[in-house]
């Protein structure tokens, strides 16, 4: 099986683009959209079929917060905040007193936002990092974040197997404070006897932060390679997988096949197990280009 993400959000197929324009002007149903949600899926099934852990592309999730609003209690949808540099937008959450998992919600929640083609799938479950839902979120603390988290990663590993994917860009992009390193590591420990993790960076440097990624209870660390030169990873722990994101997902140009090849060669002198993936998500980019390019890195896993 070819060892390569389709991590992050991807990008929509026209067709469904239009038919939710349609549905927002009220001149089709909502059952109509379904039906193209559904082809969506399984264009998005057919792109992995050889792929080691598959991913449904969270087609459904608006952003990486915002499906958490559905399954926390006191917690309100607020405005739009900037993703950083990108030309997309986030909805930030804001947080009351006293929260707790909607449990007579949660097992239609996984239904809706965690889907596989059938019971056998092993899942790249992708979640924000602790860090990216506080750089969203209002009123809430680094630590209950990750108390919520635990309890949500634990609902979704009971009916869902794989390996839990966690995107954090702000970990590379400002400093991150010695409480919060040590609640992140007690975080990650716990996290860590229920499955294999994966910490996917992007948007910055690992420089300053590549020790502390090393010292967590994880299995891989993704790097953005398209801001990271190779040498920066010339003492990698031998025991951490590298996922290294190495096609451009904020550029619409395809990058040729040598020029791949010349990058992964490089990192195999480097790394014992490398999975590929894009640099950061592939929603960034027109679904046909973003299917040529995860076509490119799967040819090469």
């Amino acid at each position: 099986m070819k060892k390569v993400f389709l991590n992050g959000i991807y990008s929509y197929d026209e067709n469904l683009v239009l038919k939710l324009i349609d549905f927002e002007k009220g001149r089709i149903s909502y059952e109509k959209v379904e039906e193209e949600f559904k082809r969506n899926y399984d264009l998005i099934w057919e792109l992995q079929k050889d792929v080691e852990y598959k991913s449904d592309g969270l087609l459904t999730w608006q952003d990486l917060l915002r499906p958490f609003s559905e399954i926390i209690e006191n917690t309100k949808v607020l405005g739009l905040k900037r993703y950083f540099e990108t030309n997309f937008f986030y909805r930030t959450l804001y947080f009351e007193e006293k929260l707790k998992i909607k449990e007579n919600k949660i097992e239609e929640w996984i239904e809706n936002y965690f889907k596989i083609p059938n019971e056998n799938t092993k899942r790249i479950i992708i979640l924000p990092s602790p860090l990216l839902f506080l750089e969203f979120s209002e009123n809430i603390k680094l630590k209950i974040i990750c108390d919520i988290m635990e309890e949500i990663v634990e609902a979704i590993l009971s009916k869902r197997k794989g390996i839990l994917f966690f995107e954090d860009p702000v970990i590379v992009r400002r400093d991150i404070l010695k409480e919060e390193k040590n609640i992140l590591k007690k975080f990650y420990k716990k996290i860590s006897s229920k499955t294999e993790i994966i910490i996917q960076t992007y948007f910055g440097k690992i420089d300053k932060i590549i020790d502390f990624l090393f010292s967590l209870d994880v299995k891989g660390i993704g790097i953005d390679f398209i801001r990271n030169e190779i040498e920066k990873i010339k003492n990698w722990d031998k025991d951490k997988i590298l996922v290294a994101g190495i096609v451009d997902c904020e550029n619409s140009y395809i990058e040729e096949k040598k020029e791949i090849e010349k990058i992964l060669n490089r990192l195999k002198e480097k790394v014992k197990e490398i999975y590929l993936s894009g640099n950061c998500d592939f929603v960034f980019l027109p679904k046909k280009i973003a299917d040529e390019k995860f076509k490119l890195i799967k040819n090469l896993a």
